[in-house]
């Protein structure tokens, strides 16, 4: 009969490993996770300044010409 020390000092090298892969594992995904949070994130502010910068074009336009008819008479 096989003592179980043996098996046993396997099966704990054995689940150590699968443990250290899954914190590598998991940790990558964390990684990954954060860094695409921050570029959305990025760009969705920039897409927010786009906006903004549109609006306001939208209303200095017109009194651009306005200003463009005072200044020609």
């Amino acid at each position: 009969m096989v003592s179980s020390g043996p098996l046993l000092r396997l099966l704990t090298a054995i689940n150590r490993r699968r443990m250290k892969l899954l914190m590598a594992l998991a940790l990558a995904a964390y990684v990954a996770s954060v860094w695409g949070n921050f570029i959305n994130m990025r760009s969705i502010q920039d897409n927010g300044d786009q906006k903004v910068e549109s609006k306001i074009e939208e209303a200095v336009a017109p009194l651009r010409e306005k200003i463009r008819d005072l200044e020609k008479s």
